[in-house]
């Protein structure tokens, strides 16, 4: 019995810990130059997604081979303008702002 105790309480802190992560995916398919359909779940109409991209550095030193330093920036911010089912959405962007297929995306949860 205390293991089955024992169990439900580490996958409570496991689920509890997962809640803050904001929810990301990926432009599935480019509409126009700032408009996309995006591989997002559980996303509302009018919460706001940051687009994202690498910024990778070579890492330059001793013991060459090491892997590329990498960070995400937050290129621009858009809108969920609209749900097109539990798995993408369109997601638009301010006008000058260009997506491409495959760019990543996180909500905006403050």
């Amino acid at each position: 019995m205390s293991r089955i105790l024992k169990l439900c309480a580490v996958l409570s802190l496991g689920a509890c810990a997962t809640q803050h992560i904001a929810p990301h995916g990926t432009v599935a398919m480019k509409v126009s130059d700032n408009v996309a359909h995006a591989a997002l779940h559980d996303v509302n109409q009018g919460e706001r997604v940051a687009l994202l991209v690498n910024d990778c550095e070579p890492n330059i030193g001793p013991g060459e081979g090491r892997d590329n330093i990498c960070r995400k920036r937050q290129v621009s911010e858009g809108v969920v303008t609209r749900v097109l089912n539990e798995h993408y959405a369109e997601v638009q962007f301010p006008e000058g702002i260009k997506v491409a297929e495959g760019q990543m995306l996180e909500v905006v949860r403050k």
